[in-house]
């Protein structure tokens, strides 16, 4: 807000963004670990471990973290200005998602009897344009986006196997 010397009404506003790098990170086998799992503070413990430090490398990397849906993060990069260094910095944070998620999936593992198949994140990388919107009438404080690079990057990470990226 400082660098552009701007109100902070107008640090995100409402509008069309082009060539944004949408970032899609799932756990890979999140339900076998689930079922798995007789305690269920140990499942809050994991997702709360991957929250907070997915949320870390995201924002500290220059992303806009979108949402947590489960064992799932979406997060943009571009948005609100663009640089020459958006796409190697999503890609970074993306290897650093996957390092974050053999971390977490072989703590989790090593908190439980069953052993299960897979460990890891898998991860789908798409750039496009995103249409970034008010989610109640005359605010700034809710905000969400929309766009077929969300889409797009979802079904590019589910060809993805574990920990591994798969990039448009």
């Amino acid at each position: 807000r400082k660098r552009h010397n701007c109100k902070p009404r107008d640090i995100l506003p409402p509008r069309l963004y082009r060539k944004a790098i949408v970032v899609v990170v799932d756990m890979c086998g999140f339900s076998g670990y689930v079922r798995a799992t007789e305690d269920e503070q140990i499942i809050r413990d994991n997702l709360t471990a991957f929250y907070s430090r997915a949320r870390y490398e995201i924002t500290n990397s220059g992303g806009l973290l979108i949402q947590f849906v489960g064992d799932e993060v979406i997060a943009v990069f571009g948005i609100p200005d663009r640089s020459p260094e958006d796409g190697q910095a999503a890609l970074r944070t993306a290897e650093r998602l996957l390092q974050i998620g053999m971390s977490v999936t072989s703590e989790w593992q090593r908190q439980i009897n069953l052993i299960q198949p897979v460990k890891g994140f898998h991860l789908g990388i798409n750039i496009g344009d995103l249409q970034m919107v008010s989610l109640r009438p005359f605010s700034r404080t809710q905000m969400g986006v929309v766009g077929d690079n969300i889409n797009t990057a979802a079904r590019l990470m589910s060809m993805a196997g574990p920990n591994k990226i798969v990039i448009s």
